[in-house]
């Protein structure tokens, strides 16, 4: 049983991470692509294996996910087409229209009765939403170490994710959350260690950014509003992962200016620092409540 459940959650997921980036990030441009579009598809199939297949129509949050993934992949493969045609506020609009419509079909019956969940799932999308836009009129997909912090920031954020709600008793979630993190966590393993030997691929440009953070906003705001008593705070603070790139683009580019290895491991690092502090608010509260029994 643990056998299955460490190939299910983490080495099958974090095999088709690999392999992601192996074929789709070693070509200038393709990353932007057709990354989001792969990755999408890959954590929907792993939530599949792992819950089984959704009946339709779908009942339960967890089941109206993968249909939301599938449709979402076809939005990242279409989008980044039009993408020079658009301004980059206008982008950050669909995003932030993107992320906050599935969350209204997954959660509608339940937002009524938690407003400050759902208040936080606008929060996230927005900030997300404003970072895109910053990284898009900086340019900051270009930027080598930036290109692995994106990837990094994505995988800390679900793994974050992936332990509020082990801690909040949502164990399915924990589960799918995790699974999204080792198929991210493997293409930003691969990409570093190609950067050591001197091939860091194509640059990430803010399309596929955008199509992570969709990620990461659904599969939080899945997490915050059915988890029985998974910390908001450890939510939102695990969202702030993606705004690692921008901070490192803003002040110190100079210092992740070049491909070399080094600078993608220390970015990448850095990238999981609100990740480390979103764990530990998930484990405070966990000991805090466990107390108070």
């Amino acid at each position: 049983m643990l056998t299955q459940l460490l190939i299910e959650t983490l080495f099958l997921p974090l095999l088709i991470g690999v392999l992601a980036y192996f074929a789709f990030g070693q070509r200038a441009g393709s990353l932007s692509l057709a990354y989001a579009f792969v990755v999408l598809l890959a954590v929907a199939a792993t939530q599949v294996i792992l819950e089984g297949m959704p009946g339709w129509p779908p009942v339960s949050s967890k089941q109206k996910a993968p249909y939301v993934l599938a449709a979402a992949s076809i939005l990242f493969l279409v989008w980044p087409a039009y993408w020079p045609r658009l301004k980059p506020a206008l982008n950050g609009v669909v995003f932030w229209v993107a992320s906050l419509a599935p969350m209204v079909w997954i959660g509608f019956n339940v937002m009524p009765r938690k407003p400050v969940e759902t208040l936080s799932i606008v929060v996230m999308a927005t900030s997300l939403a404003v970072a895109g836009v910053i990284l898009e009129g900086k340019a900051g997909g270009r930027a080598p170490a930036n290109r692995v912090a994106g990837l990094s920031a994505s995988a800390f954020a679900h793994l974050a994710l992936a332990i509020a709600a082990a801690f909040g008793a949502y164990v399915g979630m924990a589960q799918i959350n995790g699974a999204a993190a080792a198929v991210v966590g493997g293409s930003a393993l691969l990409a570093i260690l190609l950067a050591f030997i001197g091939r860091p691929g194509s640059h990430m440009q803010t399309s596929t950014v955008y199509g992570l953070n969709w990620l990461l906003v659904v599969y939080a705001g899945i997490t915050v509003l059915f988890g029985p008593h998974v910390s908001i705070w450890a939510v939102l603070l695990a969202s702030l992962c993606p705004w690692v790139p921008v901070v490192l683009l803003r002040s110190t580019r100079p210092v992740f200016a070049n491909a070399g290895g080094v600078s993608h491991l220390v970015a990448s690092c850095l990238a999981g620092i609100p990740a480390v502090i979103s764990i530990a608010v998930s484990a405070a509260t966990f000991l805090s409540s466990s107390s108070g029994h």
